[in-house]
């Protein structure tokens, strides 16, 4: 058991990685790397279904990041039989530390079975990589990427959304959560969902309706955590997440008019959200924002398909603490709308499709709009089709 960074900084991805084996060949009806975080809240990395293994040794691993600074424990823990048995050793890392890689990692090998049998340690060191589950770093040299995103290592629909192979229970109509830590998991939900507790987590499953909000976190305590989910609003009106205090992670929105409404506290990362328009007195946007601070949207892929307004449009005058970085964005009047008097608003390394060349993900009339002023950070951001720098 062990993690490639035992001090990553507050948002850097860390992976984490187990040696299993099993007595006999075996399919796991869930896996996951177990995490509690610093205020108590199980914040795993992303869960992997219908896991095969057998005699000889696998390496599982999950990559993901965390947005809150303390010490974060985790362990190994699996399904089976619908019963979920948790294995040893516990360890733990520091979130907001030096970005140091964790010395003498090791991953012992945990043994589950049927009857539940004590794990059995390896003592032989692992360095935990990547699976083709996460959606792998962007590439900046790569050119003309609208056609395939995933290609140049940004979310797709195969690494945003339920995971393949998940089975849903199906439940008709609208849906309240009202129970604190209530995790909310493997369901297809046709109505809208109205979150009214705190630090509730939904997972791997599908949310369908003409709902004004797919997920409304207005009523929530802590933090939402939204993870491997797919938001339909079905005919193109209504927004698939609002509210602030929720953390969204490879999650697929579409057809909605809004993506997201995202409002102080809050993050979309790894994800695939696409907005439309279903009447051309509608005001589409990807993400949009009526103020608020302490939001990242990092590493997604918001193409939006014209007539729409925006990948992006924030309030003009309260917004602060953004960061808007390593995004693939393409569409609208203009891309980017930033905040006319936001302060410490960070823009940088996206990768725009360029503006006014008349196709599907191209802009209107510009890539960005109010976002060369003192309170915008701008760094690093490129055109897709040659690479060519693009100013604010």
């Amino acid at each position: 058991m062990g993690v490639d960074i035992g001090s990553p900084a507050i948002g850097q991805e860390v992976t984490a990685g187990a040696k299993v084996v099993a007595a006999k060949e075996l399919t796991l009806s869930e896996v996951a790397i177990a995490v509690k975080g610093p205020d108590g809240r199980r914040v795993d990395f992303p869960h992997v279904h219908g896991w095969k293994l057998g005699t000889t040794q696998k390496v599982f691993s999950q990559t993901r990041a965390f947005d809150r600074p303390g010490t974060y424990s985790y362990w190994f823990t699996y399904r089976k039989d619908n019963r979920w048995t948790d294995r040893s050793p516990k360890r733990t890392f520091t979130v907001g530390g030096s970005n140091s890689p964790a010395p003498g990692t090791t991953t012992p090998a945990v043994t589950p079975s049927p009857s539940g049998s004590t794990a059995t340690p390896s003592a032989s060191p692992v360095t935990p990589t990547r699976t083709s589950s996460v959606t792998p770093s962007t590439n900046a040299s790569l050119r003309n990427c609208a056609s395939n995103p995933a290609g140049c290592g940004y979310p797709s629909t195969a690494s945003a959304g339920v995971p393949a192979g998940t089975t849903l229970a199906v439940i008709n109509g609208d849906y309240t959560v009202t129970t604190n830590g209530a995790v909310v998991e493997g369901k297809e939900i046709h109505g809208c969902v109205t979150v009214n507790a705190s630090n509730v987590t939904i997972r791997n499953s599908r949310i369908v309706g003409t709902c004004y909000y797919g997920v409304n976190n207005e009523g929530a305590g802590g933090t939402t955590a939204i993870e491997r989910v797919e938001i339909s609003c079905v005919n193109g009106t209504g927004t698939g997440i609002n509210g602030p205090n929720f953390a969204a992670r490879a999650v697929y929105i579409h057809d909605c008019e809004n993506g997201l409404e995202m409002n102080s506290n809050s993050s979309i990362i790894d994800s695939v959200i696409s907005a439309r328009e279903a009447s051309s007195a509608a005001h589409g946007d990807g993400i949009q924002s009526q103020g608020g601070s302490n939001v990242v949207i990092r590493h997604n892929t918001l193409l939006e398909v014209n007539p729409v307004t925006s990948a992006i449009i924030t309030n003009s005058t309260s917004i602060s603490g953004w960061v808007v970085e390593d995004n693939f964005l393409g569409g609208g009047a203009y891309t980017l709308y930033c905040s006319k008097q936001g302060t410490n608003f960070v823009v940088r390394n996206n990768r725009f499709v360029p503006a006014k060349l008349g196709t599907r993900y191209s802009a209107a009339y510009g890539l960005s709009d109010s976002c060369n002023h003192a309170g915008i950070v701008w760094t690093g951001n490129y055109r897709d089709n040659d690479g060519s720098v693009v100013e604010p």
